[in-house]
């Protein structure tokens, strides 16, 4: 069959399950926003408005005034796909910046559709963010990638694209500001009583009994010191001082009366607690308007209380302390206090030292405000210092320093050590397979075993089955048309496409193909089995297989030719590849897809490795690139095809010539010509070389019986 007739048929069969035309997500946003669409996010919509073509979003409004917003990841993230293609997921927000949903109206991701990943799953997935507000970056739920691992990189990208598009809009709206700088979290809420406050330190205490007094007075000023207003017992209480910042709403909406803090919120200042116990107290104006007792002061900065700065004040909680007094320190937010730093509420109690002045003993009540009343990343939280640094890899790298990717390589630290020990096994097998072949049985062993593990562990466990698209991917990275760190999101294939690009370099084609390919593996075993229950087996010509060989060069260069001028039909040209079905879904699929599948392994229980051989574009493109390797360690002997054609009789894929030559662009490395080479029961030059030995050690042992 020539190759003329070869390109149509190819053609035809990659192009039969070919899908409908998709919308074109090149249209203005204002034409993809049908009213059905809009009012499916605000059903009480009575129009919208978009702002400018190249950074477009709908100002979307109901009841004459704005109801949120609606925008596209195409335009506001530019994403980019599996394969290098923009998706098209309207995203609504409401007037607060909070995410109400999405919708994807246009994606070309060859892993998402029905019986992969489907779409149901992926917007399952999506939906995490729902609640996610722009103005803090929080309340997204966690999760992980495990419900679509089957198109981690394609969700992984829509993931990310939404939150790169709902950013930009906060931004752009007036929503939110940079989160790489902390700033109070002026939106969160969430009722809490006065026990939680104090859990959270959100409201911290400082409790002095008199003994404790005495103690600090004596360690300061020496023990004829005594206090200007006596002392009690000492284990009666002196005072206990609480403080809180009451800006955030998380705590002033939980302390103070509602209408009291809108009060302060509009006002433009920030507002400390300051409550007592005990019968200190710092109420002493002696003319001046000065509180002296009481001082709040922050590295260095000393605020002094004042009739100005200082009131009178009461708690909102019902499960807090009945307190003796109870005031608030209100500052400018225009100050150069800094409620993100450090601060302390100094008690200063007045003290008699003999032979001295006066003096005042200072008694500090440090606040430092929570984490989670501060917006910022996780990095920038560290740095200042209000979350602890989480370090991982034995404590040498901080977790919030690692990059999304980086942080999925640890969280797949363990299927990324398994998968180092499996190649390292299969490098060693290459390495020692002279030793290794010596061994009939032993060889047997180690190949099943090793087979098995690629098809349950890699391909149906790990889920790392090399396809034609990570070669397209990879080979529009170079092309600059993807971006290099989204293919990372996947560190199984990474690695093993790297160990794979090696092994194309030193050895060719036959180390992917022969040892690392589940589907490959899924072929090989199911042909052994046949074998074991005596089912007949197809010896091809060499003439036809030839021309067979020749078919899947021609599928893959349609592929390309696609992947080129037609990247929608990819989608559908790639189903030529059952590994979607066979590993990834592990036939969990539409049974039209199960069928072919199933039919291709039928044939490959007669003719081994069928589909290896025939029709796989992704083994047709390694085998062109590793047709020029560094090593050649397979074997022969100048018998070897004249007069003896052992070898080529019992290599499973045809791969010897009549010349006894290997054709290393068919050979899949499986070494059974290896086996045969070093069996002296079946290679002939072996046979006869054991038999002369026998016959020279039986001559000697009848030699010495004689005499």
């Amino acid at each position: 069959m020539s190759l003329s007739r070869l390109f149509p048929l190819a053609t035809a069969m990659i192009l039969a399950t070919s899908g409908p035309s998709f919308a074109d997500m090149y249209e203005p946003l204002q034409t993809r926003l049908s009213d059905s669409l809009v009012t499916s996010f605000f059903p009480n919509a009575d129009g919208f408005d978009v702002s400018n073509e190249l950074t477009p979003f709908a100002s979307v409004t109901a009841d004459g005034s704005i109801a949120g917003y609606l925008f596209s990841t195409h335009e506001m993230a530019k994403p980019r796909g599996f394969k290098g293609d923009s998706f098209d997921i309207v995203i609504g927000l409401d007037a607060g910046g909070r995410l109400l949903g999405h919708q994807v109206l246009e994606q070309h991701e060859p892993l998402v559709s029905p019986d992969k990943v489907s779409e149901v799953e992926l917007s399952q997935y999506l939906n995490r963010l729902n609640g996610y507000d722009v103005r803090t970056g929080k309340g997204a739920m966690p999760g992980g990638l495990d419900a679509v691992s089957g198109a981690t990189i394609s969700a992984k990208a829509m993931h990310d694209a939404m939150l790169l598009a709902i950013d930009r809009v906060g931004l752009l709206a007036g929503l939110s500001e940079n989160r790489d700088v902390l700033r109070l979290d002026m939106h969160t809420f969430a009722p809490a009583d006065w026990t939680q406050l104090l859990e959270t330190g959100s409201v911290v205490e400082l409790r002095l009994t008199n003994q404790d007094v005495r103690r600090a007075m004596y360690d300061q000023f020496g023990e004829n010191t005594q206090p200007v207003q006596p002392l009690g017992d000492d284990g009666a209480l002196f005072t206990a001082i609480y403080t809180a910042l009451l800006t955030p709403p998380a705590i002033g909406q939980n302390l103070m009366p509602i209408r009291h803090y809108n009060m302060l919120f509009n006002s433009g200042m920030h507002s400390i607690l300051l409550a007592a116990e005990g019968k200190f107290t710092w109420w002493n104006d002696q003319g001046g308007g000065l509180f002296d007792r009481v001082m709040l002061v922050q590295d260095g900065l000393q605020i002094q209380l004042t009739r100005e700065n200082f009131k009178r004040s009461r708690l909102e909680n019902p499960s807090a302390p009945s307190f003796d007094a109870v005031g608030r320190i209100n500052l400018s937010m225009r100050n150069t206090f800094d409620p993100l730093q450090p601060w302390s509420i100094e008690i200063r109690v007045p003290v008699i030292v003999p032979d001295q002045k006066p003096g005042i003993l200072v008694l500090p009540l440090v606040y430092r405000l929570p984490a989670q009343h501060v917006i910022g990343d996780d990095a920038a939280l560290e740095e200042a210092g209000l979350k602890a640094p989480n370090y991982i890899l034995f404590g040498l790298v901080r977790a919030s320093s690692l990059s999304d990717w980086q942080r999925i390589w640890f969280d797949r630290s363990q299927a990324i050590t398994g998968l180092a020990v499996l190649l390292l096994i299969l490098t060693g097998i290459l390495f020692f397979q002279g030793t290794l072949t010596t061994h009939r049985r032993l060889y047997a062993v180690v190949r099943t075993g090793f087979l098995l593990t690629v098809l349950v562990w890699l391909g149906w466990i790990a889920g790392a089955q090399l396809t034609i698209l990570h070669l397209l991917t990879y080979l529009n990275a170079a092309r600059g048309i993807v971006d290099w760190r989204a293919q990372l999101v996947d560190p199984l294939i990474v690695i093993l496409s790297a160990y794979v690009l090696i092994s194309l370099i030193l050895w060719g084609r036959g180390v992917f193909c022969g040892w690392l390919c589940p589907f490959g593996a899924l072929q090989e075993l199911t042909n052994k089995f046949a074998r074991l229950v005596r089912i007949p087996q197809v010896t091809v010509p060499h003439t036809l297989q030839a021309r067979f060989w020749s078919l899947k060069y021609v599928v893959v260069l349609v592929i390309l030719g696609l992947a080129v001028s037609s990247s929608h039909l990819v989608a559908s040209a790639v189903e030529i590849e059952p590994f979607k079905t066979a590993i990834s879904t592990r036939f969990d699929r539409a049974w039209p897809y199960v069928l072919y599948a199933a039919l291709l392994l039928g044939a490959g229980l007669v003719v081994e490795r069928f589909y290896c051989r025939y029709l796989c574009p992704l083994g047709a493109a390694v085998a062109f690139l590793g047709r020029i390797h560094v090593l050649s360690w397979l074997r022969r002997k100048p018998e070897c095809g004249n007069p003896c054609h052992i070898c080529e009789a019992s290599c499973p894929v045809g791969a010897i010539e009549r010349s006894g030559k290997i054709n290393m662009a068919e050979c899949f490395q499986c070494l059974d010509c290896q086996v045969d080479y070093f069996d002296d029961h079946k290679c002939p030059p072996l046979v006869q070389r054991r038999k002369r030995v026998e016959s020279i050690q039986l001559g000697s042992l009848s030699g010495a019986t004689t005499v």
